[in-house]
């Protein structure tokens, strides 16, 4: 792959684990996407997998019909896209101990919201990483790493 993210980083694939990729859907992701053909997972929210493959990149990667369900479900108060995919995506990749990159740069993390500044949802993934999994970002590798790495 030659995609260098807005973070710097470039995409390299480990052969003896999976890559997980976090970023910026308009800034990266969006471009990552279309250069790895990665497909987009069909069907049902239930339907919804987080399964990885040695060597190979995850992203996360839902349908329009997907996306909808989850939206309708935040409007009943019963989480969002962000906890009904993407929290459980974040759980299966530290879970595996996928090697985890950040291709976009942190600014994206939040945007201007109607009560100010909010998380988007790249940014709740990094710190669902930080606050759930005690992961903490290199700005040398541009990976989110455990806290114990670091000592």
């Amino acid at each position: 792959m030659r995609f260098k993210g807005s973070s710097g980083a470039f995409i390299t694939s480990n052969p003896n684990k999976t890559t997980t990729l976090l970023g910026a859907y308009e800034q990266d992701v969006k471009h990552i996407l279309k250069e790895l053909n990665h497909p987009v997972q069909q069907g049902k929210l239930a339907d919804v997998t987080f399964s990885g493959s040695k060597g190979g990149f995850n992203l996360a990667n839902v349908s329009d019909d997907i996306y909808n369900e989850a939206q309708l479900l935040k409007a009943q108060n019963k989480g969002g896209l962000f906890d009904n995919v993407n929290a459980k995506w974040i759980d299966e990749a530290v879970k595996r101990g996928d090697d985890i990159i950040v291709v976009s740069d942190l600014k994206y993390m939040y945007t201007d919201g109607l009560l100010g500044r909010e998380l988007t949802g790249f940014g709740k993934e990094i710190e669902r990483l930080r606050v759930n999994h005690g992961h903490t970002y290199d700005p040398v590798t541009h990976r989110m790493v455990p806290l114990s790495d670091n000592f």
